[in-house]
């Protein structure tokens, strides 16, 4: 009677262990207000961890942006030597599926979010980077170099799904 009793409760501590992990291990959590100035802007570097979940929202009061995400280091580094010095030899657009222009919610509040509203995956054996874009990089959106800079409040997450029991 004691052994099923014993047997139970390590059966419930395992699995209340366990459900914590079941999410993955946040890598990198990044909660924090920019500011991104005219023709320039605001970049987070995403470990190179192999597989991960991305979750992001960026959200300005000021002004429209654009959200990039570069896979590979070459096309993060063409993205910020054309930001640093308005030349580049190419403009790679970055990822399709993450990034975007920030949308108007009907208000005055501009939001590019993930596509899914929770978690992407990513892949990926070099560090990726995800960058908030306040210029004329990838289209002819009108910033002038005197425009005000805007404030964008940044949330990011990357998780590893993966755990260890270890």
């Amino acid at each position: 009677m004691h052994r099923r009793s014993f047997l139970a409760a390590a059966a419930t501590a395992g699995v209340v262990g366990l459900s914590g992990c079941l999410g993955g291990h946040v890598e990198k959590t990044v909660n924090e207000r920019v500011s991104v100035e005219a023709n320039s802007g605001q970049w987070w570097e995403i470990p190179a961890i192999g597989a991960a979940e991305i979750g992001y929202s960026f959200r300005s009061d000021d002004n429209w942006f654009q959200v990039f995400y570069f896979k590979s280091e070459m096309e993060f580094e063409q993205y910020r030597s054309y930001v640093m010095t308005g030349e580049s030899e190419r403009q790679p657009p970055g990822d399709n599926m993450l990034g975007g222009v920030a949308v108007s919610d009907g208000g005055d509040v501009f939001e590019v979010e993930n596509p899914d509203d929770g978690r992407t995956n990513v892949t990926g054996d070099e560090p990726h980077y995800i960058t908030v874009d306040y210029s004329d990089y990838h289209d002819d959106m009108g910033v002038s170099d005197y425009d005000d800079p805007i404030q964008v409040t940044v949330s990011l997450e990357i998780v590893d799904p993966h755990f260890d029991f270890l």
